[in-house]
Order: C-alpha cells, then sequence, then structure tokens
C-alpha cells in the first residue's frame, strides 16, 4: 500500500489573498459550505488556491443545478494542500472524492480507479475529513 501524506493549511474565505506560500504551487483543495464539502479538485499547473477560488464561482451540483451564489460567498471556506506534483496526488484527488462524494464532484464519486492508497491528513483540514482515509 502507498501512503501520501497531505499537509492542509486553511480555511481560508474567498475573499482573502493568497498566503505568499502557496502562490504558484499545484495541489488539492476542498471547497465548503458552512462544514459541508461541496467539492474536491486539483491544480496541475496553476496555483491550488487560485484555481480554488476561481473554481467555486457558479458551481453546479451533479444534476446540474446552481448550489452556489454570491450571497453565500461567505459561508464558503477553502483548504489547500500544496506539494510538488506527482501521480499519487491524482491518486489522492479520486480517492477524496469516492470517500467524500461531494455533491458538485461528477468524476470519480461512483468508482475509485487508482492504486491501494492510505491518505494522511495533517494541518488545519475540516472537521468532516478524517485524518486516515484508504483503499480498499
Amino acid at each position: 500500500m502507498e501512503q501520501v501524506v497531505l499537509k492542509w493549511k486553511g480555511p481560508f474565505g474567498t475573499r482573502d489573498r493568497m498566503p505568499e506560500e502557496l502562490k504558484g504551487w499545484p495541489g488539492l483543495y476542498l471547497i465548503a459550505y458552512d462544514s459541508e464539502i461541496l467539492y474536491v479538485g486539483k491544480a496541475e499547473t496553476e496555483g491550488a488556491f487560485k484555481r480554488a477560488k476561481d473554481h467555486f464561482r457558479g458551481q453546479r451540483d451533479n444534476t446540474g443545478r446552481w448550489i452556489l451564489n454570491r450571497r453565500d460567498e461567505s459561508r464558503i471556506h477553502i483548504w489547500i494542500t500544496a506539494r510538488s506534483w506527482d501521480d499519487l496526488i491524482s491518486d489522492a484527488e479520486k480517492l477524496l472524492i469516492f470517500r467524500l462524494n461531494p455533491r458538485a464532484n461528477v468524476n470519480h464519486v461512483d468508482k475509485y480507479n487508482g492504486r491501494v492508497l492510505n491518505i494522511i491528513n495533517e494541518g488545519a483540514y475540516p472537521a468532516k475529513l478524517s485524518s486516515h482515509i484508504e483503499y480498499p
């Protein structure tokens, strides 16, 4: 079983300035509305913090309905884990989506097709995210 350690930072609001240490770093991000994790995403070529902020606007659930609007913006929070890009990050994103089943994600919700993986979450991450996530 392979293992990946995700060191989360956050929560950040959608109007927060990008932290210097996160500028341009690829990685994973979580978008939450109050305490519900709505979306798990990744940024391969741009900074994860910027990608998350751009992504939350106009987000739809997996049925195509709008789930966020401008009045909700103060209740939206973003968590980021920045690290150099590798194949484990892609599988970590897939496994997080499979286990958390966020309502705005469409892919990887019904089936996980990555390697046997153990995710260890460290740092500041949402309360609804377990410290360990495994597959199988």
